[in-house]
């Protein structure tokens, strides 16, 4: 019955037989190895669930069937399970997903069976992705750990999740944790399924991290830190927050991590992307790596402080009538194996004299 019913693509009910079989009747059907299941009889009358975000929703007698409360293994099914907790949790308020409105009349007949009291319902509308499809691990990360571990903060994310399917009715977006608790209303939230816009979250995150009171700031990327695989010491602070106050604008976490992790890697464990050594070392009939030659012997010479690099760089530039981008990108590729770092003096000075001249030698000896 239930293949027919779906290869006429229709909702299959179970029929209800003329005479409810009896316990002996159970046993007999165990003892010829058929599976045994204990279905509520629901009655033959309309149920009116009363949301509070939908309103009230009609689910018609002709709608309802004789659903399974026990299963053949002897375990409650979720409807009767759910209902009892429920009730002997004394939960007087239920919101949960769209999805489960229709299924709501199943567990308002039951309570009735039972004698429970029937608590208020908030029925919340589904989230979707920007295509109009219902959000699912299909589409990345759509659990908090998996945020977390891309980097966002948790603040950006509350306040990002809160305003899906809720208005505040202020035209306001940005709140803090206290502010949603002190405003938020049930009757703020729409009926119409919200939608995830990852680029607005990703402002969200940005904005957050600039706002943000730096050692607050310091303790999440530490904590994110050790979420991921890095080289980077999470627990030397001064050495965080010299991260963060040298990355300035990043959108998230993992940009930081992207940015400078390679500083703290072995000298010979990173590649050098293709793009950017045609681009940058070997374009111009190698002018990149002629320049690296010239200043190898300079730079072994210098100072090693942000001020003292920056000044040198400034007058070899101004000596060869070079852009600053024509030597800087150059040691970049070197010492990272791509174009993007922390600012350049920075990252020299976190990487240090040494392993510089050695990531150098390295790019120049892979050039041979």
């Amino acid at each position: 019955m239930r293949d027919a019913a779906r290869a006429q693509k229709q909702d299959f009910r179970y029929p209800r037989p003329g005479k409810f079989p009896s316990e002996t009747d159970a046993d007999a059907a165990r003892a010829e190895g058929k599976s045994v299941v204990v279905r509520f009889a629901s009655p033959a009358r309309d149920v009116v669930v009363r949301d509070e975000v939908f309103g009230d929703v009609l689910v018609s007698a002709d709608q309802m069937d004789d659903f399974i409360i026990v299963k053949a293994d002897g375990w409650p099914t979720y409807h009767l399970a759910n209902v009892i907790d429920d009730a002997l949790m004394g939960v007087n308020l239920i919101c949960r997903g769209q999805e489960f409105l229709k299924q709501t009349s199943r567990h308002i007949q039951l309570r009735e069976a039972l004698g429970f009291a029937e608590p208020r319902y908030v029925h919340l509308p589904l989230i979707m992705d920007m295509k109009g499809k219902k959000l699912s691990k299909r589409d990345g990360d759509v659990e908090v750990d998996g945020f977390r571990r891309a980097g966002y903060l948790p603040e950006a994310l509350m306040n990002f999740i809160a305003l899906l399917g809720w208005n505040p009715k202020s035209g306001r977006e940005k709140f803090s944790l206290d502010e949603l608790v002190e405003l938020f209303d049930i009757s703020g939230i729409g009926k119409s399924n919200p939608k995830f816009d990852r680029n607005k979250l990703l402002a969200f995150n940005t904005d957050a991290a600039t706002e943000a009171d730096p050692e607050h700031l310091l303790k999440c990327f530490a904590q994110y830190l050790a979420t991921t695989t890095s080289n980077i010491p999470a627990d030397d602070k001064p050495l965080l927050r010299h991260l963060l106050q040298s990355n300035a604008g990043f959108r998230t976490f993992a940009d930081v991590l992207n940015k400078a992790d390679v500083l703290f890697a072995p000298d010979d464990s990173y590649e050098f992307d293709a793009k950017a050594v045609k681009k940058v070392l070997a374009k111009n009939e190698g002018q990149g790596y002629a320049v690296l030659t010239e200043i190898r012997p300079q730079l072994a010479e210098v100072a090693w402080e942000a001020e003292h690099l920056e000044n040198w760089l400034k007058d070899y530039c101004d000596a060869h009538e070079l852009g600053m981008g024509k030597v800087a990108q150059p040691i970049r590729v070197a010492v990272t194996g791509t174009t993007i770092s922390p600012p350049i003096f920075d990252a020299l000075v976190m990487l240090g004299q040494d392993k510089t001249l050695a990531r150098i030698d390295r790019c120049l000896a892979e050039k041979q």
